[in-house]
């Protein structure tokens, strides 16, 4: 069985909101931490993103996102950026 290449690319937000400030859990209320989510993605679902190789061309082969987010380790739910932001502005 042949190895086809992987690409990865990555999602990081570099703001200060996710660096430097302690963030609750919606679920549970403990101090989550950061997290790295991995997936492996098709190339049909990467060409859904319009992701491209580095000649332009459209990606042929899988790809792994590499993506930021938050983990509780009180409950182990995975929240998104997004949803922490939505969730501290309307608990504010």
């Amino acid at each position: 069985m042949a190895k086809y290449p992987v690409d990865r690319y990555y999602i990081d937000y570099t703001s200060l909101f996710f660096k430097l400030k302690k963030h609750a859990c919606p679920y549970c209320g403990s101090i989550v931490k950061r997290h790295k989510e991995k997936r492996m993605a098709s190339a049909l679902e990467a060409r859904q993103y319009k992701l491209t190789n580095q000649d332009g061309s459209p990606i042929s082969h899988s790809v792994q996102f590499i993506t930021a987010c938050f983990r509780c380790p009180a409950c182990g739910k995975m929240i998104s950026f997004e949803e922490m932001k939505t969730y501290e502005k309307q608990n504010k």
